[in-house]
């Protein structure tokens, strides 16, 4: 077990190394966005929804086709991972370490009593590993780059997110974005083909964004089976992509509900874990909550929460939720009112906990790498250097700009207030020149922000003294008759 633990605590290590050196030399595709550090299933609503917007504001309909790799992680070619890594430019220790980890590897089948022969296993990375991420996304690197270098990509932008990917057509015809769609899906397949993967059709959905009212939904004819002929791919009325739910109109009114509906379960089944009378007091109540259900209720609310957006409905059902919990934990009667529950609580009211939270987040893109795909959409002052996007922010005209709403916009308007620079891939940013890997012994920290208990108390009556003194000096009359000191026992 412990050699175990040491093997993973060095892959641990190998994987911290090739993440830093995968963005630093863009090893990856900017619109690689499972698999890699800082990027996020954020990242990938964000650009997905930015591009549904910005195609609306040009009178264009938006249809997508998400497909699955089948067998991924075990699928992958070892002799093929390894020219991948030699053609990207690691050194000949990494390809020597992934050879002899990799290639030649036996396993055998257990059954009872009974224990088959040495069988070869030359394809698949184990899953739970801590290369798994990486070496995923370094071996679906080259599909995204030839797939970008054929012209079919200037019409259909894709997105990949570790085994799923996601093609977007926009056009102004619906059967215009089919025709494209279908293309991009061929060549695909082709792509993947040749580096030993194959493309679950099964699994492969399709969808439509119209911002119009009409509910016309041509079927794809994708060409494989089972969606072929009298059994084309339909779209359904929502579409759950990476956890969110999407609806024709993004108005994410289904993704709220779920996600708070979700949230809401959590608090009612916490009330076996205390009461007013029993159980887990008030403090670790208010900790239960913060950590570990308003993450569950406020997920993906970067896609929908923004200056100018209307969230009314989607707030109405996050704020029942929230005053639920602030019953729960303070212990007060259901008719209590919704502001004094939440404050003696110590809840900041929901919408003021999205905006305290989107304003981070929009100040966050200042911290990711050069490489990351929101630099291709933002503006020209922002762009980093990374290739323009065409529904890009720095291709826009003053006028254009007032028609396209989303985060992305309120990330680009953000972003000058931000005075310091970032810089992620310095090399004191490398696994192991870091201040903390270096000096980590010099390093203390005091927590002073959790007192004991005594400590606490004897705080409180002081501060409480003082201000009885101070009261009773200015003659007030609430404090007036009350003496100026505290028992032992208050």
């Amino acid at each position: 077990m412990l050699l175990k633990t040491i093997g993973k605590l060095i892959k641990k290590m190998i994987s911290n190394h090739l993440q830093l050196d995968m963005i630093k030399f863009d090893l990856v595709h900017p619109n690689q966005v499972g698999g890699v550090c800082q990027r996020s299933t954020e990242d990938a609503g964000l650009f997905l929804t930015h591009l549904v917007c910005t195609g609306w504001a040009k009178g264009k309909k938006t249809s997508v086709v998400a497909f699955d790799i089948a067998q991924f992680f075990s699928s992958l070619n070892h002799a093929m991972l390894l020219a991948i890594l030699w053609k990207q430019g690691f050194l000949s220790v990494v390809t020597k370490f992934f050879a002899s980890y990799l290639v030649d590897r036996f396993t055998a089948y257990m059954w009872g009593l009974f224990c088959s022969g040495p069988c070869q296993a030359d394809i698949g990375v184990g899953q739970g590993s801590a290369l798994l991420p990486v070496l995923s996304a370094l071996y679906i690197a080259p599909v995204m780059k030839l797939y970008h270098m054929n012209p079919v990509s200037l019409k259909i932008s894709l997105l990949s997110f570790v085994d799923d990917g996601t093609v977007a057509a926009q056009s102004k015809s619906l059967h215009e974005n089919i025709e494209t769609l279908k293309e991009a899906y061929t060549l695909l397949l082709s792509l993947f083909v040749t580096l030993g993967l194959v493309l679950e059709h099964s699994k492969t959905e399709y969808f439509i964004f119209d911002q119009s009212y009409s509910d016309y939904s041509p079927p794809l004819d994708l060409g494989y089976a089972p969606y072929t002929g009298d059994n084309p791919l339909k779209p359904n009325l929502y579409w759950r992509y990476l956890g969110f739910y999407f609806d024709r109109k993004l108005l994410f009114h289904e993704h709220v509900r779920f996600y708070s509906t979700k949230a809401l379960s959590s608090v009612k089944a916490m009330k076996m874990l205390g009461s007013s009378t029993r159980g887990l007091p008030p403090r670790e109540k208010r900790l239960l909550y913060r950590s570990c259900v308003l993450p569950i209720a406020t997920y993906g609310y970067w896609l929908w929460f923004f200056d100018g957006t209307q969230c009314k409905k989607a707030l109405s059902s996050l704020k029942t939720m929230q005053r639920k919990a602030a019953i729960w934990i303070t212990g007060a009667f259901s008719t209590s009112p919704t502001g004094g529950v939440e404050s003696l609580a110590g809840l900041i009211p929901v919408h003021l906990h999205l905006q305290k939270m989107a304003g981070r987040a929009n100040y966050r893109a200042a911290t990711i790498s050069d490489s990351h795909p929101l630099w291709s959409i933002l503006g020209p002052d922002h762009h980093r250097g990374a290739q323009a996007h065409p529904c890009a922010i720095s291709k826009m005209s003053e006028a254009f700009k007032q028609k396209v709403k989303g985060t992305v916009m309120e990330i680009d308007r953000r972003l000058p207030d931000l005075t310091e620079s970032f810089e992620p891939c310095a090399p004191e940013a490398r696994p192991g020149a870091r201040l903390m890997d270096r000096f980590s012994a010099q390093i203390d920290f005091d927590d002073c922000g959790h007192l004991e208990d005594d400590e606490a108390l004897q705080a409180c009556k002081n501060t409480l003294n003082d201000l009885l003194k101070e009261a009773k000096r200015d003659n007030s009359a609430v404090y007036c008759s009350m003496d100026a000191s505290l028992p032992d026992n208050t």
